[in-house]
């Protein structure tokens, strides 16, 4: 079968390749075989492939942290009934393979009524949106500001936040030429490409500093806007598209600030199956609301893995891998 394997950290699209592999064993703790039907290329994948977490990432590997498959076969311990049924194999990366062997308990059956490709975002980006503005947007929190806001999980945590009352500036770095598909849905939007534009999000903020900035890119970007961040305020920082961490010493440089470090994959290891199906069931909620739905702008076949890495960064949409 075919899967796509990160060979050491590096350049994703110099590092990821197509090749033959041997279809994985079914073991006797309860594991299903899937077919996979679709997958997509996350930041989340193409960070960790560049070697951004690589004293938690073990190479070779095959990326991919979101997908659907269908189960085409139970092992002994495993429940029959998933048997022909679609699922969300979570808690593991290794969806960029024609076939994946999964554990069954880890494997999250997708609602008749959702599509494969509602289903294949259904998981990262709402999750993360849901989990982060449950904790960080309290009734405090009256101006908020958010970059990579052209990005699907952007979009995300602005509908979440507007739905509770708060004002939210985008920000903007304008590297992948993305536009924001509505900028009159923001209260602002900001572009980081322009100097001065940490006291700008002050300024639009009324001057104080904003209560929350959500941050998925880290580096300096994120030194600087932990300063136009209000005292006793935070920075929510779940990303690192910039592949550098969070200065040190930026704290002491902006006192009365803090940071909250966000990883989902944390979270979900350490929550019960029944709380994770109830954050799912309001992804698909969000999802069918339009909320939480992501725009796809292109898909092509898993042997042209590469192509869809470099298209990612730039595309309107996602992208989908598909299986044919």
């Amino acid at each position: 079968m075919l899967a796509a394997l990160a060979r050491e950290p590096g350049p994703p699209p110099s590092v990821v390749d197509v090749v033959e592999v041997e279809p994985g064993a079914l073991d006797e703790g309860g594991s299903v075989r899937l077919r996979m039907l679709a997958s997509t290329v996350n930041p989340s994948d193409l960070v960790t492939i560049s070697g951004a977490y690589a004293s938690r990432t073990r190479y070779p590997f095959v990326p991919g942290f979101e997908g659907v498959g269908e189960v085409v076969e139970v092992g002994e311990d495993a429940p029959r009934e998933l048997l022909g049924r679609r699922v969300l194999p979570l808690g593991t990366a290794g969806n960029w393979q024609e076939y994946k062997v999964a554990p069954a308990r880890w494997c999250f059956a997708v609602p008749d009524d959702v599509t494969t490709e509602d289903a294949c975002f259904a998981y990262v980006n709402p999750l993360s949106a849901l989990l982060m503005v449950d904790e960080h947007a309290h009734a405090g929190v009256r101006v908020a500001a958010v970059n990579g806001a052209t990005s699907a999980i952007g979009g995300q945590l602005r509908a979440l936040l507007d739905a509770r009352g708060i004002e939210v500036i985008g920000l903007t770095s304008g590297a992948t030429g993305r536009r924001v598909p509505s900028p009159a849905d923001w209260s602002a939007v900001v572009s980081t490409a322009v100097p001065g534009w940490g006291e700008e999000v002050r300024r639009l903020s009324g001057g104080a500093g904003v209560d929350v900035a959500f941050d998925c890119v880290g580096g300096e970007h994120a030194a600087t806007l932990l300063g136009a961040i209000r005292p006793g305020g935070s920075l929510v920082h779940y990303g690192l598209l910039s592949g550098r961490p969070i200065p040190a010493g930026s704290l002491r440089e902006h006192p009365g600030r803090r940071i909250h470090l966000f990883r989902l994959r944390d979270i979900v290891h350490a929550s019960s199956r029944e709380q994770i199906q109830a954050l799912l069931d309001r992804s698909y909620r969000g999802i069918a609301a339009g909320s939480l739905r992501t725009a796809v702008s292109g898909a092509r076949p898993l042997r042209e893995i590469r192509r869809l890495i470099a298209e990612a960064p730039s595309a309107a949409g996602k992208l989908l891998v598909t299986f044919p």
